[in-house]
């Protein structure tokens, strides 16, 4: 429901207009962003490992907003572009980050280790598709194989029936006459 015409000291009780930056709220966020991470830097004792903790600790922005600066303004992705590259080598560096967090982290920085880890895998499950196509040809001409030899073994015991059905009927046919 919206605020009543004339009444200016209403509010309205929808969503929240979104904020919009210009590019000079860009540029000085940026800026804000680098001098934050100078300062995560000087701060030895600092555990920061995502950028999080600027835009919604420290700057009070969430992150729907904040994703809505990096994707419109081109002026402020040089400056997160600078920032993610600062966080990976801090988390690097970061001696005292869990190894689970750090191989959870480290994709993110580094797009380059992502893409390299989904060009593994892809080859590895192309790998995997491959191997299991080949043994189950494999298999088929091994059970192929199999199934000649069985009607093969078959044929011979047919042949032998009819023999012994032959030489059965000849005795008869002998008895018979004598």
């Amino acid at each position: 429901m919206s605020a009543p015409k004339g009444n200016t000291s209403a509010v309205g009780h929808g969503r929240p207009h979104k904020k919009d930056f210009s590019d000079d709220e860009c540029i000085a966020l940026g800026e804000r962003l680098l001098a934050w991470m100078k300062e995560m830097d000087d701060d030895k004792k600092s555990n920061v490992v995502h950028l999080s903790e600027f835009f919604c600790k420290r700057e009070r922005i969430s992150p729907s907003y904040w994703y809505d600066c990096l994707a419109r303004r081109d002026c402020f992705s040089d400056f997160y572009r600078e920032a993610m590259a600062w966080m990976g080598e801090r988390l690097l560096k970061n001696q005292k980050l869990a190894p689970s967090y750090g191989n959870r982290f480290l994709p993110i920085y580094f797009k380059e280790v992502k893409k390299e880890e989904r060009e593994t895998f892809e080859h590895q499950e192309d790998y995997k598709a491959k191997k299991k196509k080949d043994e189950e040809s494999l298999d088929i001409v091994a059970l192929k194989a199999q199934m000649d030899q069985m009607m093969q073994l078959i044929a011979t015991q047919q042949r032998a029936l009819a023999d012994a059905r032959e030489q059965v009927s000849q005795a008869q046919s002998a008895r018979d006459q004598s």
